[in-house]
């Protein structure tokens, strides 16, 4: 039984790689246990007998259910957001609030970027920034 994820689904998808490459992958697509958090990622066709489906999902739910450990943390969204090259970029939107519960800004890291150290300094940064817009 997985601890960091449920609603396992894949798919077969063609992904862009750049000017006319392609490359056949497997899309993965979970939910987060158990804050609930839909996520998403690709696995290479060819790396598909190396990289199984549901230990790269039971990893990735684990980092995303990092991001609360920080009590400040209040939300994540997994997001596709294009970059200036026109490629789709996974993204995580992290939703933070001051601990006064009164105000709430967010931030924007690469789903792959997701380390729990640097997650919580983020969130420590922005939770100080909008306590102190509430002090003044």
């Amino acid at each position: 039984m997985a601890a960091n994820y449920t609603n396992l689904a894949t798919r077969e998808e063609v992904e862009y790689v750049g000017g006319t490459q392609t490359r056949n992958v497997v899309a993965v697509s979970a939910i987060s246990k158990p804050h609930g958090v839909y996520f998403e990622f690709r696995i290479p066709r060819a790396d598909l007998a190396t990289h199984q489906p549901a230990t790269l999902a039971e990893a990735y739910g684990g980092v995303v259910e990092d991001i609360f450990k920080n009590p400040n943390a209040v939300g994540a969204e997994w997001a596709q957001t294009v970059n200036a090259a026109g490629l789709l970029q996974d993204e995580m939107v992290i939703y933070v609030q001051s601990d006064s519960g009164n105000s709430s800004a967010s931030f924007t890291l690469s789903f792959y970027a997701l380390d729990p150290a640097r997650v919580s300094g983020l969130v420590d940064a922005l939770a100080a920034q909008l306590n102190a817009l509430e002090a003044t």
